[in-house]
């Protein structure tokens, strides 16, 4: 008689602790924990070596974690339905437990062929939450407002006070807690498509690949950003200030869609999650319809983040010998000056892809057309109401200050 087992299904939850599902499984019986390498969701445009081999690591860690508990981890390659069936040759599979998982379109895919092949074989699939995020959610938001009118219209009371306070407590984190990921998984389309239509056909037919090259390669000209995309490409990490400069310095001083830039990057982070670094993409490249534009000066940037140069200098062994006062604007530098330093702009480090002003000042351009049209304005409103913060939009509330941003996720 085949062993019955309580099969945990490990994604990318890669620990035992902090792991209800494991914790469930194992107070119900038997456990079989089980990854699987999928060679399909690797060859996604998102995925990457990088990934993997951090991934791999976790994994080692993972099977000798759960060795200790009785029983190591069992890795499968291939399709995960095709994985159970096999499994099911030699087990008697009770059920199935997983985290809730808000991944790319490929995984959503997927996690409906597993929904559907377990459903016809009759195994549970006990999925559990990990985070805020909440599957098929409608507006709860809506119901917690119809709640505080109605409480509204009743006589003042302690206990009314209470409820109020409280439902505005609740409703604020309903706004804020894993925000970006809630976006995404009420609106699958957000990882391929512009949150506001009206930014369709924006910069898709004027996609330059030579500044796209330039940009991923960090050969752009503009120190900081330069330094930042090498360290990005040598190491998986930026911090949120500079992710924020890199995307923004790419859309709106390159021009470049945030649909080409945000497959590199992803693939380039370690710490890659797509429900949040979709909706920044957008949120930096000026696509939401409800976030002021931010348009990074990239010299300032450089001047005020690395005043001294140690970051750049880092990352640009070619510009080590430049002096502090041509290290941000490079190309000002006097031909006697490149001669000293044996920097010759053109040769070892590129002149500007572009002139960085006139192009801010033609993306500036572009948006204010589309943002003074009533269309827009009235999609924008409707964007808001369904994925805003409880910030008013930007229209209707303070003009920010240079370094007000909203959210702090990427």
């Amino acid at each position: 008689m085949a062993t019955e087992v309580q099969l945990v299904w490990f994604k990318r939850d890669l620990r035992i602790h902090d792991h209800a599902p494991l914790t469930e499984a194992a107070r119900r019986g038997v456990v079989l924990p089980l990854y699987v390498v999928e060679p399909e969701l690797w060859r996604q445009p998102d995925a990457s070596a990088r990934q993997w081999h951090f991934v791999r690591a976790s994994l080692k860690d993972l099977r000798k974690a759960l060795a200790t508990l009785g029983q190591p981890l069992v890795v499968r390659r291939g399709d995960l339905c095709e994985v159970l069936a096999e499994l099911q040759q030699h087990y008697t599979i009770a059920a199935v437990h997983a985290h809730q998982e808000t991944g790319n379109g490929w995984t959503y895919a997927r996690d409906r062929r597993v929904a559907a092949y377990l459903k016809a074989t009759g195994i549970p699939w006990l999925e559990y939450r990990q985070h805020g995020v909440v599957r098929g959610l409608r507006e709860v938001v809506h119901a917690t407002r119809a709640r505080r009118a109605a409480l509204r219209e009743q006589p003042r009371s302690a206990e009314r006070g209470q409820w109020l306070r409280s439902l505005k407590g609740f409703e604020e984190r309903l706004h804020w807690h894993c925000h970006f990921m809630q976006k995404l998984e009420s609106e699958p389309r957000f990882e391929h498509e512009n949150m506001q239509r009206a930014c369709d056909g924006l910069r898709e037919a004027e996609f330059d690949p030579a500044r796209f090259e330039a940009w991923c390669r960090g050969a752009t000209g503009f120190p900081l950003v330069d330094a930042c995309m090498r360290q990005l490409n040598a190491r998986g990490w930026l911090n949120f200030r500079m992710r924020a400069m890199v995307v923004a310095f790419a859309s709106y001083h390159l021009w470049l869609d945030w649909k080409r830039t945000s497959p590199f990057l992803a693939r380039q982070f370690t710490d890659y999650e797509v429900g949040i670094h979709c909706c920044q993409m957008q949120m930096q490249s000026g696509t939401t319809g409800i976030n002021t534009l931010r348009i990074y000066n990239p010299v300032k940037q450089s001047q005020e983040q690395d005043p001294a140069g140690t970051f750049i200098r880092q990352w640009l062994p070619e510009l080590a010998h430049v002096p502090d006062r041509w290290l941000h604007e490079p190309w000002h530098m006097p031909t006697s000056v490149q001669r000293a330093t044996g920097c010759w702009i053109g040769r070892d480090y590129p002149a500007p892809v572009v002139d960085h002003q006139q192009a801010a000042r033609h993306a500036r351009e572009r948006f204010r057309a589309i943002r003074r049209d009533p269309a827009a304005h009235r999609e924008a409103d409707a964007i808001q109401q369904a994925h805003g913060s409880r910030r008013p939009a930007p229209s209707r509330r303070r003009r920010p200050k240079p370094d007000d941003h909203q959210g702090r996720l990427f």
